[in-house]
C-alpha cells in the first residue's frame, strides 16, 4: 500500500512538472542541443562534438579530461555511487564541474552506463538510439541485450540522437570507466503510464555494475545572481530528495528525465551529495546571461565504495 501511495504521488508530481517544463522550454529553448548532424550509413553515430564541445585530437582530449579529473574536488564520503548528475555543456564551459562528479567514482567494476536526458523530437515516449557512439577516445557500444529486454513496451522506441546530451558525457565516462556499454534513455512527452514505466526502467537497470548519468544543465539565459538564487533552491530540493519542490524549483534542460531519475533514486533509498555548482559566468567570464552547472552524486546509504 505504501509503495502504491508513493508511486501515485510521484506520478502526480512529475506529470504536473512535465506540463510546466514544456511551457517553459517553448519560451526558453535549449541552446546547447542546437546541433544538426549527418548520420553515416553504418552502425556508429558520427561524433558531433569533436572540435566544438571537446578537442578533436585524441591525445588532447585525453590530456584535458585527465587534467580536469586531477584537479577536481573530492569528498570523503563512502558508499557505492549508483547515479550522478553532470553538465551537458562543452568542456570549456562545464568541464571542471563535470569532473567534480566523475572524480568521486573511485571503485572499479562499472560495466554499463545508463545516460538519462531529454530528446528534442515531439513524439511521445522514450528514444533509445539505434547506433553506437564514438568520440576521439574510441567507440562505445550500446547494450543491445538489455535494450531488447526493455523495448517490448509502449515506452521505448528506437531512433536517432540529434543532440549533444549523451555524447557530452562520453569523454569522462571513457576516461573513468574505460570499457563499458551504455543505454541512452532520451525522454520527451510522456503519458502517466509511461512515466511510471520510465521510473521502473531506470530502477531495474541500476544494478551493481551500472552507473546512471543524468545529463543536464540548470538555469539558462539568466542573470548571474538570478541563476544562483534559482539553482540554489533547486539543489536544496534535490539534497532533501523533495520531489515536489524539485518539480517546482528546478529549471533544467533535461528536467523531466531528471525528475524521473530522482524518483528512481528515492525508491532505491539513495543519498544525494551536492559536490559543486558554478555558472558559465564563473567558468568563461560573461555574467550577463549565464547557464548553471552542478555536480551531484547519489550513493547507497551506509555502504562501502
Amino acid at each position: 500500500m505504501q509503495n502504491r501511495t508513493f508511486a501515485a504521488a510521484v506520478l502526480l508530481i512529475l506529470v504536473v512538472a512535465l506540463a510546466s517544463c514544456e511551457k517553459a522550454e517553448e519560451q526558453n529553448p535549449v541552446r546547447e542541443a542546437a546541433v544538426h548532424p549527418v548520420l553515416e550509413e553504418k552502425n556508429t553515430r558520427v561524433p558531433l562534438g569533436a572540435g566544438t564541445y571537446y578537442p578533436r585530437s585524441r591525445e588532447t582530449l585525453r590530456r584535458v579530461t585527465e587534467e580536469y579529473l586531477e584537479s577536481a574536488r573530492k569528498t570523503n564520503k563512502t558508499g557505492r555511487i549508483r547515479m550522478i548528475v553532470a553538465p551537458s555543456a562543452p568542456l570549456t564551459y562545464s568541464g571542471e564541474i563535470a569532473a567534480d562528479a566523475y572524480a568521486q567514482i573511485t571503485r572499479t567494476g562499472y560495466k554499463r552506463a545508463v545516460i538519462v536526458a531529454k530528446k528534442e523530437t515531439k513524439e511521445i515516449g522514450v528514444i533509445v538510439p539505434e547506433k553506437n557512439y564514438e568520440t576521439p577516445l574510441g567507440e562505445v557500444a550500446l547494450d543491445e541485450d538489455a535494450i531488447k529486454s526493455i523495448e517490448n513496451s509502449t515506452l521505448i522506441h528506437r531512433g536517432n540522437d540529434t543532440t549533444m546530451r549523451v555524447e557530452a558525457q562520453l569523454p569522462f565516462l571513457q576516461t573513468v570507466l574505460k570499457n563499458f556499454t551504455m543505454i541512452p534513455l532520451l525522454a520527451g512527452r510522456i503519458s502517466t503510464n509511461q512515466l511510471n514505466q520510465l521510473i521502473e526502467v531506470i530502477e531495474n537497470l541500476t544494478d551493481n555494475e551500472t552507473l546512471v548519468v543524468v545529463s543536464t544543465v540548470f538555469s539558462r539565459s539568466k542573470g548571474y545572481l538570478e541563476a544562483y538564487d534559482r539553482d540554489s533552491k533547486c539543489l536544496t530540493a534535490i539534497n532533501r530528495m523533495d520531489l515536489t519542490k524539485a518539480a517546482i524549483d528546478c529549471e533544467a534542460s533535461s528536467k523531466f528525465s531528471m525528475l524521473a531519475a530522482l524518483a528512481a533514486a528515492k525508491r532505491m533509498n539513495l543519498e544525494p551529495e551536492i559536490i559543486s555548482y558554478k555558472t558559465s559566468g564563473d567558468t568563461v567570464g560573461n555574467k550577463d546571461r549565464v547557464t548553471g552547472y552542478a555536480a551531484i552524486v547519489f550513493r547507497e546509504k551506509n555502504g562501502e565504495e
